[in-house]
């Protein structure tokens, strides 16, 4: 009761008994609260009094998933608790009492966050749980207890483990894909180098032995033919037919006819005729065409091969190709 004129404050004793039965009331409720949220929430729920280290509550999920019973866990010291399963770190080593998520949070005020650990049950199954932890404080911030969570990710690092092994294969066949194809293109390489060099030695005796044939089975016959009775037109044909067969076998006639490939085949001849130093007149004779047609020719190929305008002399420029 309060008296005036400054008489000292007096609690009615009636009072504080009220005060304190609200006030268990509303601890009360606070604590069945959390104590609800702890026991439903589908998440591994673990916490721990700062003090004395005892067990306080550990949610129906993280009892399920570490195989404890309710009143086996709930009271004890964490030391006690710790005891009960086999936890590993990342790496496989032994984690001891203090180095545990939440026995750091209270003694150091650590965050934890995402924390790898490895729980070996006593049923054999083991459990890679991602672990995180933190300090609960009071109104002066001194740290009264510890919350752990820790959800159970083993489904999720199989599927990983599946995956990269996947991945090692998938990237193993393809390396041996790669390979058989680097040798199947080696073999082909190596295939038609053989055919191209096969090629090039046919081809070489096929000149072999045209050049063979040329100077034993016809060049004797043009010989003897020369020593006969001939008109002045059929020695010059003969002249003509033997110089020919002999540019067969030139640079000549072979750069007329591989680089040349635009000139027609009487082109060709007006060409080999205009190298000899023929006038228009003479091939018009040997060829048995009038002369304007051999100028024409003439001039063709002057076109063709890039001379037209040039001022260049026809005949220089064919001797030039031999």
């Amino acid at each position: 009761m309060k008296h005036e004129r400054g008489e000292q404050l007096v609690e009615d004793p009636k009072s504080l008994i009220e005060q304190r039965a609200r006030l268990k009331s509303e601890l009360a409720e606070v604590k069945g609260f959390l104590e609800a949220i702890v026991e439903h929430i589908p998440e591994a729920i673990a916490i721990v009094d700062g003090r004395d280290f005892t067990v306080r509550m550990v949610s129906k999920f993280g009892r399920e998933l570490l195989g404890h019973a309710k009143e086996k866990v709930e009271g004890i010291t964490y030391q006690e608790y710790s005891k009960l399963q086999d936890i590993v770190n990342a790496e496989g080593a032994p984690t001891p009492c203090e180095e545990l998520p939440l026995i750091r949070a209270i003694l150091k005020g650590e965050i934890v966050t995402n924390e790898e650990l490895l729980l070996r049950r006593s049923d054999g199954k083991n459990l890679n749980l991602l672990c995180n932890s933190g300090p609960i404080l009071d109104l002066n911030g001194n740290v009264t207890a510890g919350i752990a969570v820790w959800r159970d990710v083993t489904e999720h690092k199989r599927a990983e483990e599946e995956l990269r092994i996947k991945n090692i294969a998938a990237r193993k066949n393809m390396e041996q894909e790669l390979q058989a194809k680097s040798y199947r293109l080696q073999e082909v390489n190596a295939a038609l180098k053989a055919l191209l060099r096969q090629r090039d030695e046919d081809r070489k005796e096929f000149e072999e032995a045209l050049l063979t044939n040329i100077e034993n089975l016809i060049l004797p016959y043009i010989k003897r033919l020369k020593n006969g009775p001939l008109s002045g037109a059929q020695a010059s044909l003969l002249e003509i037919l033997e110089s020919h067969l002999k540019e067969l076998t030139s640079k000549f006639g072979k750069t007329l006819a591989l680089e040349y490939r635009v000139l027609t085949p009487t082109e060709m001849r007006v060409a080999a005729l205009v190298r000899d130093g023929k006038t228009s007149k003479e091939i018009a004779d040997l060829l048995c065409i009038s002369e304007k047609t051999a100028s024409f020719h003439r001039n063709n190929i002057r076109t063709k091969l890039g001379m037209r305008g040039t001022g260049a002399n026809l005949r220089s420029h064919l001797l030039s190709l031999t």
